[in-house]
């Protein structure tokens, strides 16, 4: 079901629940109109705010604002956006202990493929450069990794792509990584 209609999903449940609330206050227990009123409309706004967190994906860090802005998380929360992606896609993920990771971020496994993810967070004017591809290609062995992805929410540079095209590194950019959200959030 799309964002869309997840909302008026959520909106006409909320509504209904205020309406039959507010009929059965009054008819089974007698209520007078304005109590009846009130305690429907707590339950319906209640349950409006909850289906709009599950909407929204206000639940745990992947907040709205860091789904439609990847670029103002923060380290930790952009690398777990990167992992939740892989897990979207059907593997089974773990983020590496900080430090000591060799520049892995994530480890993404599924049918015997194991693949080493690096997280780089930047401000779209600061390019990521072919020194973290190296970084990724030296931990391959390390984590008996079968390929790697290099993913920010910047850009890449033209020595970056080139290095990555001669291995087994897949880059991911800020544009494809808009694409990759919209996909499986927005």
């Amino acid at each position: 079901m799309s964002r869309p209609l997840r909302f008026w999903f959520w909106t006409i449940l909320s509504l209904a629940l205020f309406l039959i609330g507010t009929w059965r206050l009054r008819s089974n227990l007698g209520l007078p109109y304005a109590e009846s009123l009130l305690y429907a409309g707590a339950v319906a706004i209640g349950v409006w705010v909850i289906g709009l967190r599950v909407v929204v994906g206000g639940r745990g860090p992947l907040q709205a604002k860091i789904l439609r802005n990847p670029h103002l998380a923060s380290p930790e929360e952009f690398e777990y956006l990167c992992a939740q992606i892989f897990k979207k896609r059907g593997y089974k993920v773990e983020l590496t202990p900080s430090g000591g990771d060799y520049g892995a971020d994530v480890i993404a496994r599924k049918k015997g493929l194991t693949i080493i993810i690096s997280a780089k967070r930047y401000d779209e004017s600061n390019v990521v450069g072919n020194r973290w591809v190296q970084q990724l290609v030296g931990a391959m062995p390390h984590f008996s990794a079968d390929s790697a992805v290099l993913m920010t929410t910047s850009y890449f540079t033209k020595q970056a792509i080139e290095q990555a095209e001669n291995c087994s590194v897949e880059l991911i950019d800020g544009e494809e990584l808009s694409k990759i959200i919209r996909k499986y959030w927005l």
